[in-house]
């Protein structure tokens, strides 16, 4: 082998008393507090909206941020259901000028750009 490197992931589970099956330390114990639970998408659109934004924009931002942080402007074009054209260039731009994203410029000639989402 050539520098090959392989990763095992292990998750341990344990058998609580109401018989499901649950990852072992993350169930509720009595005397601790819970963990704390991740916010919603709805509750993350929602507060994005207030930022001018559309519904469907905001709905793709919290899904660019619960995801990779990055994204292209055709995934805004399959992610709407549009064409790529003057509605994903608008977008970006009003992004980049209220610098909610930082453009990252690749390829040889600078012209593919990623959209990296500040949050």
């Amino acid at each position: 082998m050539s520098g090959a490197v392989t990763r095992v992931i292990l998750v341990v589970v344990s058998r609580s008393e109401s018989s499901s099956w649950e990852p072992a330390g993350i169930s509720y114990r009595p005397g601790k507090r819970p963990l704390p639970q991740p916010s919603s998408p709805t509750n993350l659109r929602s507060s994005i909206e207030p930022f001018g934004l559309t519904e469907r924009q905001s709905r793709f931002l919290v899904t660019v941020m619960l995801h990779a942080g990055v994204f292209v402007g055709r995934q805004y074009a399959a992610f709407a259901g549009i064409t790529h054209g003057q509605k994903v260039h608008a977008f970006i731009e009003k992004l980049l000028a209220r610098r909610f994203v930082t453009a990252i410029r690749l390829g040889p000639n600078g012209r593919t750009r990623l959209f990296h989402v500040h949050h």
